[in-house]
């Protein structure tokens, strides 16, 4: 054996220390991926981009759907609070009605208490 760079390897050429060819390794202007540029695009079947008018037709859409939605709240709103004011007028005059009653009930248990004589003086009520 002798001088190490005159060895040979058994194909008979001679073997050197291997370094990566300049190719091989990236640089810093070179990217370990390809750029997006040099990438085929993917297509994604199913989506498809729609154009701006399109785009503005659904968002007026929506907007509509959601205005439509806030107005028949509001208009549901209001018959509640209709229906719910006639049941409180309803409540209102039964109770009125029960309080004039009473006191009518009332101021003729307290004319018997009094005695005959003050009944004859003063009215009904």
């Amino acid at each position: 054996m002798g001088d190490p760079s005159s060895s040979s390897n058994p194909e008979g050429t001679p073997t050197r220390p291997t370094t990566p060819a300049p190719t091989e390794q990236p640089t810093p202007t070179q990217p370990t991926t390809p750029s997006a540029i040099a990438t085929p695009q993917r297509v994604v079947l199913g989506k498809r981009k729609r154009g701006g008018d399109e785009h503005l037709a659904q968002k007026e859409r929506q907007l509509a759907q959601v205005d439509r939605h806030c107005q028949l709240t509001m208009e549901a709103t209001a018959r509640a609070r209709e229906e719910e004011m006639a049941l409180r007028r309803e409540e209102n005059a039964k109770t009125q009605a029960f309080n004039l009653a009473f006191l009518r009930t009332l101021g003729q248990v307290v004319d018997s208490r009094r005695g005959p004589s003050l009944q004859e003086d003063e009215p009904p009520l």
